[in-house]
């Protein structure tokens, strides 16, 4: 009886250990934050700029979480007022009923007050409130990380980590986006690669989410 009972307990652990590998094996991946690169008009970016832009930014336009759109097909917006009614008027047109929300300088306080103005939009129901800011996204432009003062890093620099402080706020402003907005938009004015690198080095660093759950 007690062999039956071994044999019984070995069984079941074995389906265990099966279903469990069949669920890390078959299972979706996590699908990396949405990142949406766009052009400005009046820059005209030829399509070998455009690619330039990406492979500093460390992008593959081929992949299904970046997004390359012209600046007026996004329709960006810089105020925040009413910006709960102005969601539910979206609905799902355009790029899946997302709001582009242009950031100004110092991004370390306009983030927080970005989000601080959609909580209290959305009032006391959690999963409006989750839905809401899963459909906001955070523009930002080269000139919010201007070089500091007396930095040796020029708009031509290949390592902003090591020659600019600005890329700490960069790589705080990803993570941010990352755990509190649906994506990550840069507007692409000119191709400053000293902006663009230290994006593609913070864009790196995300850990892979399983975007786009909502309630």
């Amino acid at each position: 009886m007690r062999g039956g009972a071994a044999r019984w307990r070995l069984t079941v652990l074995a389906i265990l250990l099966l279903a469990f590998i069949g669920y890390r094996v078959f299972s979706p991946a996590p699908a990396p934050l949405p990142v949406y690169v766009i052009l400005s008009e009046e820059s005209g970016f030829s399509p070998a700029q455009t690619s330039e832009i990406l492979d500093l930014l460390r992008l593959d336009a081929d992949d299904s979480h970046v997004h390359v759109i012209d600046e007026g097909d996004a329709a960006i917006i810089s105020d925040l007022d009413d910006i709960q009614e102005r969601l539910d008027a979206i609905g799902d047109d355009g790029h899946n009923g997302l709001m582009f929300v242009s950031l100004g300088a110092p991004t370390a306080d306009n983030k927080k007050r970005l989000r601080a103005s959609v909580v209290k939009a959305s009032g006391d129901n959690g999963c409006q409130r989750m839905n809401s800011l899963a459909r906001i996204v955070p523009i930002v432009t080269s000139e919010l990380y201007a070089p500091n003062t007396g930095s040796a890093c020029a708009r031509d620099c290949t390592d902003l980590r090591d020659e600019d402080p600005a890329f700490d706020q960069i790589r705080d402003d990803v993570v941010y986006f990352e755990d509190n907005f649906g994506g990550i938009g840069f507007l692409v004015r000119d191709v400053d690669r000293r902006v663009l690198t230290g994006f593609g080095e913070a864009l790196m660093q995300l850990k892979p989410l399983r975007h786009g759950e909502t309630c």
